[in-house]
């Protein structure tokens, strides 16, 4: 069967969408019992009729709503141009020998040892406490995760949290997005398209630009990387309307000119765009001098 939120196929027997987590309708079947409330039987039908069954169908909506998030599902989880960094994987690692050889030698290899030494190793301890945890919120933060929780759990356990927030993946968006304003919202999503086209993920930008036009239909840096995105998947067509929304909203911004000028070459209008070329030259775009150059004089 198809969950009546999402729409994506799962068991019929299931309860619960294994997706969303919303609660499926079910209909059930009450059929009339044959002993009344005092444990007597009930006497048949006189006409001898068949005892009738009944069908309820019973609805669920999302037991805590708050929970889902639609941008998470509609895009999933997590952040596709995350690069792991397995820096404080070995750096957890390298401390708990380091601590675990401090052990030993303290127990086994110099019992003996002199208070300076403890001294030492206790102002190592919390020097390298403090870093990590500090290590810990920087990550955290940059993972869009809750950075006052991972540096609570450093400063308890500051190796193995390391280790473990170095296992994390980035999440695409922190709990304060959705707290935002639709044109803040609109923002993050323009960046996070942004992040796909500098990885060459053009449909995978496409869609975080459609939501940020979604959010806000005047978001002229928006409809900007649109433009980009279509230009390189070669809807020159679209990225020409997009280009020219977002000069007519704001047109302080050479690089508009100097694309547009490229769009309207790769549909052989070259009269076009030599005229936008020099207007992104005239505002002091390097690049728009050498595209006259190569097709202009050259």
């Amino acid at each position: 069967m198809y969950c009546k939120h999402c729409g994506i196929i799962i068991a019929d027997d299931s309860i619960f969408c294994s997706k969303c987590g919303t609660k499926q309708s079910y209909n059930i079947e009450l059929e009339p019992s044959n002993t009344n409330y005092n444990g007597n039987l009930n006497s048949q039908n006189k006409t001898g009729s068949k005892t009738q069954v009944k069908k309820i169908e019973i609805s669920f909506s999302k037991p805590f709503p708050s929970l889902y998030k639609t941008e998470n599902n509609e895009f999933g989880k997590y952040d596709k141009t995350y690069k792991s960094d397995n820096g404080p994987i070995i750096a957890g690692i390298l401390s708990i020998l380091f601590f675990c050889f401090i052990l030993l030698d303290a127990t086994f290899i110099h019992p003996q040892v002199e208070s300076e030494t403890f001294k030492i190793n206790a102002y190592i301890s919390i020097v390298t406490r403090i870093g990590f945890s500090i290590w810990c919120y920087r990550i955290a933060s940059s993972l869009n995760r809750k950075p006052e929780t991972w540096l609570l759990l450093a400063l308890f356990f500051p190796a193995i949290t390391l280790i473990v927030i170095g296992t994390r993946r980035k999440l695409l968006y922190n709990e304060s997005y959705f707290n935002l304003p639709d044109e803040k919202k609109s923002t993050v999503n323009d960046n996070l398209a942004i992040d796909l086209i500098n990885i060459k993920q053009y449909q995978e930008a496409l869609k975080f630009s459609d939501k940020s036009m979604e959010l806000n239909p005047m978001n002229h840096a928006a409809l900007y990387t649109r433009g980009k995105i279509k230009y390189n998947l070669h809807d020159f067509n679209g990225a020409l309307n997009d280009f020219q929304k977002s000069i007519e909203l704001n047109p302080n911004h050479a690089v508009k000119f100097y694309h547009r000028g490229l769009v309207y070459k790769a549909l052989n209008d070259n009269e076009n765009a030599i005229k936008d070329w020099e207007v992104a030259s005239n505002m002091g775009l390097k690049d728009a001098e050498i595209a006259l150059k190569e097709n202009v004089l050259g």
